[in-house]
């Protein structure tokens, strides 16, 4: 049974050094993980500047974040795969990562680039996936999904991530 990787990588900053193929590698398991596989997703690599031009215009907060999520189909209950008409909407959408945070909040917390970004793309799927934290009961769930989709990528690495949503 071969592994489908249908996600695209754009890298449109230069500050932070990345390995692409590992990035795809790492996001095409965790789409294999939430069973997912049969459709695209797009991953672009920006700088502060654009991330915080995309949080405000988007997001509607005027700074930059860590990661943007911008799902293909609307309304999609949370944990629900979409059930799309026709072949070309076989996409769950983009997500927007910005590496110089991510890296920097990596560093703050004793961690690297390349265990954090597996926790940041697991945040960014459930959010495609329909998931939000704009309750508790809501940020309980989504924690729940993270919390399940990171305890098979650690028993496949040999990590010990821990979800990015906080219910504490």
């Amino acid at each position: 049974n071969k592994l489908a990787m249908p996600v695209f990588v754009r890298n449109i900053q230069n500050r932070i050094s990345l390995n692409i193929h590992w990035l795809r590698h790492v996001s095409g398991y965790l789409l294999n993980v939430i069973g997912a596989t049969k459709f695209d997703v797009s991953l672009v690599c920006v700088d502060r500047r654009k991330m915080h031009y995309l949080n405000k215009k988007y997001g509607r907060v005027d700074q930059p974040t860590d990661v943007l999520s911008f799902a293909y189909h609307e309304n999609v209950p949370a944990g629900h795969l979409p059930l799309p008409d026709h072949s070309d909407d076989y996409n769950l959408g983009d997500i927007i990562l910005c590496l110089p945070i991510i890296s920097e909040d990596a560093t703050k917390d004793g961690t690297t680039l390349q265990k954090r970004l597996p926790v940041i793309i697991t945040h960014g799927f459930c959010h495609l996936l329909g998931y939000t934290h704009d309750s508790h009961d809501n940020l309980k769930q989504m924690y729940q999904r993270e919390k399940s989709i990171l305890k098979v990528y650690n028993n496949s690495f040999g990590t010990k991530l821990h979800p990015l949503t906080d219910i504490h």
